[in-house]
Order: structure tokens, then C-alpha cells, then sequence
């Protein structure tokens, strides 16, 4: 993953596979829990695996505008589809900023909003 400076996705979880991060260049900042409340800041080379279930999401918390960050989602691929729920409070923001159809077509893919 390459992401601007502060930036990554939304809280979300994986519910059958396991999320591995180990940065590459820059900083990450790995947060987990219902409500990101935990969090631990990754250097190169560093290594963190969030299990199936817990909400996570990460952000480049580093100074270079795209810095790296290896993601192993482990799994069978059967379990990779429909794998990623994010938290309904994301739904709600998608539907307000871009419309009901937008949130249809994330369903349409697997994701999610749970």
C-alpha cells in the first residue's frame, strides 16, 4: 500500500483472514479496536498482525508522500470475498456524500457494513 501523508482507508475488519502490516519506507501508524483506540507506530521493517474480526485501519505517518507498507491478508480465497465489513457509521457517510447507489455497488463487490 502507498498512501499520502495522514492518509489510509477507513476503520474496517476482516472477518475470516488475518491482516499482516510490516512497513517499508516512512512511518505507519497501525490502529485497531472498535473504535481505534489502540495504536502502535511501525518503522521500516517493523511487523504487526491484526487478527480476524477486530476493526483496524492504517495511516502513513511519515513525512514522505508515499511511503510503503506491505499488506499479507492470509486466508484461503474463498475467504478473501465478503471478507471486509466496515463500521455501519461508514455507510451512512458514503450514502451522504455520494448517494445509496454507491453503497448497492460496495455491497455488489462483498463489502460489507457491519
Amino acid at each position: 500500500a502507498e498512501c499520502p501523508i495522514g492518509q489510509g482507508p477507513a476503520l474496517h475488519n476482516h472477518q475470516r483472514t488475518v491482516e499482516t502490516f510490516m512497513c517499508l519506507t516512512g512511518r505507519y501508524e497501525i490502529i485497531w479496536g472498535n473504535d481505534g483506540e489502540e495504536s502502535i507506530f511501525l518503522e521500516p521493517f517493523d511487523l504487526v498482525s491484526i487478527p480476524p474480526g477486530v476493526y483496524r485501519r492504517f495511516r502513513n505517518a511519515s513525512d514522505l508522500p508515499n511511503a510503503k507498507l506491505l499488506v499479507l491478508v492470509q486466508g484461503s480465497l474463498a475467504d478473501t470475498f465478503g471478507d471486509v465489513a466496515f463500521d455501519p457509521k461508514i455507510a451512512e457517510e458514503v450514502d451522504r456524500r455520494w448517494g445509496p447507489e454507491v453503497v448497492k455497488n460496495f455491497k455488489n463487490i462483498g463489502i460489507t457494513f457491519a
